[in-house]
């Protein structure tokens, strides 16, 4: 992808984190300021943006991602647990855990590359672990 494609990207991405979309409205405030700068310092125009912004789908994504001790109610998670906020900021999404599942909130294809990057922190950190 372009260098201008990259950018398009990401302001798309800032442009289309709203309210109706999960956000806060201090994140959607700050979400639009920086989509501004950016398009300022790049001199883009919203044209350029805003066609593909109605096309993204936002969605949740779930998948399993912990399972519960035998005989308890209790669950238990792999340890790339505490890497799940960094993943879900770095994808822009957002994350909670149901039950023994994993989901993230965002777009079609961040969630699944948030769920792919978890899947391949947690099976290299097994592999060292084994190691």
């Amino acid at each position: 992808m372009s260098q201008r494609a990259d950018l398009i990207k990401k302001i798309k991405s800032l442009v289309a984190k709203t309210v109706e979309n999960g956000c806060t409205e201090a994140e959607t405030i700050t979400a639009s300021e920086h989509a501004a700068l950016l398009m300022q310092r790049y001199d883009l125009t919203f044209d350029d943006v805003e066609k593909d912004v109605r096309d993204l789908k936002y969605q949740q994504d779930k998948r399993p991602f912990g399972y519960y001790a035998s005989g308890t109610r209790r669950r238990v998670f792999p340890i790339v647990r505490g890497c799940n906020r960094a993943i879900a900021e770095f994808f822009d999404c957002v994350y909670w855990t149901s039950g023994a599942n994993l989901i993230f909130f965002g777009s079609e294809d961040d969630t699944s590359l948030a769920h792919s990057m978890v899947t391949m922190l947690q099976a290299a950190i097994e592999q060292e672990t084994n190691a």
